[in-house]
């Protein structure tokens, strides 16, 4: 029986698992709304860019930044 480090390691090693996280870095490092959503959903990446390893996406645009900038927004309206 294989122990679940191992498990978990060989996951971790996984040519689209590797992919999957150097995008979430790069949204890390780039996006101001990471804390927010945490880089975005796989299958969201795959579907709209055909690679897990991108950034920004429609999905992310529509539901995360704009749910942000809204809320930030009438907060702003609310404190005037």
């Amino acid at each position: 029986m294989t122990p679940l480090d191992q498990i978990v390691q060989r996951g971790l090693d996984a040519p689209w698992v590797r992919e999957f996280r150097r995008g979430v870095e790069r949204c890390r490092a780039t996006c101001p709304y990471f804390d927010f959503c945490g880089g975005g959903h796989p299958a969201n990446r795959l579907f709209e860019t055909g690679r897990l390893d991108g950034t920004e996406t429609d999905h992310c645009r529509n539901s995360k930044i704009a749910l942000v900038e809204g809320m930030i927004d009438l907060a702003n309206r609310h404190a005037h």
